[in-house]
């Protein structure tokens, strides 16, 4: 259930499986781990699980047999910022009929207003996320066969993860969602009865303020990562507690790569793994 969560999961849980790999085969003769074969075999026997359950039951339920079956919706969404999306329609729409050339002075700077809302680019064209999935395909797919637009993306990939890295406000997705939000269009649409009560919430007013709460988690994480670097090559410290606190910090810097990649640099994306940092620093004083 783990890797399915989130589909990011399963991207990242599979860099961290080859990257275990390979470096389990460049240090087993000087720190043999006996065990580790079995331990790699069983999550990836896990994960491989988690893709197959996935890709049924998204053929079940009417979608195509895929692990994600709007993944290049999204990644549209990701390719409008830095305006690498819009420079690739203003020179190709001329002579491709690509399903958004007609919205490419429109495209929004943030993804997710491609995708959500009665004023993203999908709502106005008519598409839900399977048919957009089909006819952004080829579309994704010429951007990245050429050079110039894979080299910008690879470089916005680069500077999307080391900002990501820096995004861990704990008021993320609680912040103002009013009538131009797709929370309010989702009860509009199924719950229209709710819709009146919940334009009058705090919410949809003025979202949750957490200053407090972000200040206390940046300086939480400040101190835990003086902690870690205090306690890290200390007598004291278990070479497990230190390989589990490798794994874990890895795991948050595949976050960071993964989500800002392939969807967007968003606070709520990396928040949800920074309380790993503190983890690995209470794990190291005890």
């Amino acid at each position: 259930f783990f890797f399915i969560a989130h589909y990011s999961h399963v991207a990242m849980a599979g860099l961290f499986l080859v990257g275990s790999l390979i470096h389990w085969l460049l240090t087993r003769k000087r720190s043999p781990a006996p065990g580790y074969p079995v331990r790699w075999a069983g999550m990836a026997v896990a994960l491989t699980g988690s893709v197959v359950f996935a890709m049924v039951y998204n053929g079940t339920h009417g979608f195509r047999p895929v692990l994600s079956p709007s993944a290049n919706v999204y990644f549209t969404g990701r390719l409008c910022q830095d305006e690498i999306l819009h420079d690739f329609l203003e020179k190709h729409c001329g002579d491709r009929a690509y399903p958004i050339c007609p919205y490419k002075d429109e495209l929004p700077e943030i993804p997710g207003a491609f995708i959500w809302g009665d004023e993203s680019v999908m709502h106005r064209a008519g598409l839900d996320m399977a048919q957009g999935d089909s006819v952004l395909a080829p579309m994704v797919h010429d951007l990245l066969s050429e050079p110039e637009f894979l080299g910008r993306y690879l470089r916005s990939a680069l500077v999307g993860t080391v900002v990501q890295l820096f995004q861990v406000h704990a008021n993320s997705g609680i912040v103002s969602f009013y009538r131009d939000s797709s929370p309010y269009a989702a009860i509009k649409q199924r719950l229209p009865w709710e819709a009146s009560t919940y334009i009058h919430s705090e919410q949809a007013y003025n979202g949750y303020k957490m200053d407090v709460v972000d200040r206390v988690v940046v300086l939480a994480l400040l101190v835990s990562l003086l902690v870690i670097g205090w306690c890290w090559n200390a007598s004291t410290t278990s070479g497990r507690i230190r390989r589990f606190g490798a794994q874990a910090l890895v795991w948050v810097v595949l976050n960071a790569a993964i989500t800002s990649s392939l969807a967007n640099v968003y606070d709520r994306l990396q928040s949800r793994v920074t309380w790993l940092v503190i983890l690995v620093a209470c794990l190291l004083l005890l």
